[in-house]
């Protein structure tokens, strides 16, 4: 059998999957790859947002859930989905000297989720802020 440069080619661009270019979806439930403020951070008491980035595309849909004891910032508006669909942001307000608490998603509520459904994983974010 005789191997042409093109038959080369050819056998690569199937070996990595066809020629999509696209890379595959990621496997596993979405999980947060970042948040603003970062996690057990220190920011001023005048950050007026919370936003959390996926590993993936989301949907319409958010769980910001308080934990039982734990200071919550005060959500102001309604959240907002980034143009690429991985980040959704909320306005909030928040306090000086305050240790705040915020699950993305829980047991109970799971409203993260990507557009197959599938919900993210809980994420558990803490911050402060300063005097």
């Amino acid at each position: 059998m005789r191997v042409t440069p093109m038959g080369l080619a050819l056998a690569a661009v199937l070996a990595l999957g066809g020629c999509s270019g696209g890379a595959s979806a990621p496997a596993g439930p979405p999980h947060v790859v970042s948040t603003t403020p970062a996690l057990v951070s220190t920011v001023p008491a005048s950050t007026d947002h919370i936003a959390v980035t996926f590993d993936r595309p989301m949907s319409r849909g958010w769980s910001f859930v308080l934990s039982a004891g734990e200071p919550f910032p005060a959500l102001v508006g309604d959240p907002s989905l980034s143009a690429d669909g991985r980040t959704i942001s909320t306005a909030v307000r928040l306090e000086p000297g305050v240790h705040y608490t915020v699950w993305l998603n829980s047991l109970n509520y799971h409203n993260f989720r990507d557009p197959t459904g599938t919900p993210a994983t809980p994420y558990k974010l803490t911050f402060s802020t300063g005097p």
